[in-house]
């Protein structure tokens, strides 16, 4: 098979490093932006698999205020693991499809809350934006984006008084058939201080 009858190949040396190891987890703290708020012209994208220059990553936003996003934050227990992102991938006959999910720990079930879960009842599409525990070298590879194509949606779940303390777990996924055609992004705006800078203002 010649190389350019194929999409892409693979370019990336992953060797092992000292200084970059895995750490699991991501940090208690989530920015939800819903789609319908989103221009997708006043961001920029660059998702290139070439040798010289693969990436896959948002590097600017070119909105007036990021406020304009109007994003909603979710916390969880500082100390805990109450906020989870994961992204399973299947090769189905018509290709690979990312199945991208956020797990959002609320709090009680107050008015807020299920006011939130009835807002994604009916039709919500988010998409969240995680930092990791791992940063990568000088925090380059800190935050990620899901669902940036197609959305988060509301997945299925329960409610029970006599579970998780009763505190309420709403589940966000990528929702058959609009899977994500490609794992998260990396936002990564000039360097880390830009980058968080962005996501504490959002």
């Amino acid at each position: 098979m010649a190389c350019e009858n194929i999409c892409a190949k693979v370019v990336n040396d992953s060797l092992h490093s000292c200084d970059s190891k895995g750490i699991s987890g991501i940090e208690q703290r989530v920015k939800l932006i819903n789609r319908c708020d989103i221009t997708l012209s006043d961001w920029t994208v660059n998702r290139s698999l070439t040798p010289s220059a693969c990436s896959h990553v948002i590097t600017a936003y070119s909105g007036e205020d990021p406020a304009d996003l109007n994003a909603v934050t979710i916390e969880g227990i500082p100390g805990k693991r109450l906020l989870n992102a994961a992204f399973p991938w299947s090769n189905g006959d018509f290709g690979i499809n990312y199945t991208h999910t956020v797990n959002l720990f609320t709090g009680a079930l107050t008015q807020l809350s299920i006011c939130n879960l009835k807002a994604l009842s009916e039709g919500a599409e988010v998409i969240a934006i995680i930092e990791q525990k791992f940063k990568g070298a000088a925090g380059v590879d800190a935050f990620l984006v899901y669902g940036w194509d197609q959305g988060l949606k509301l997945a299925d779940g329960t409610f029970d008084h006599n579970e998780n303390n009763g505190n309420l777990v709403i589940p966000l996924s990528s929702i058959d058939p609009d899977l994500e055609p490609y794992p998260p992004l990396v936002l990564l705006m000039t360097d880390y201080d830009t980058t968080k800078a962005f996501f504490d203002s959002l």
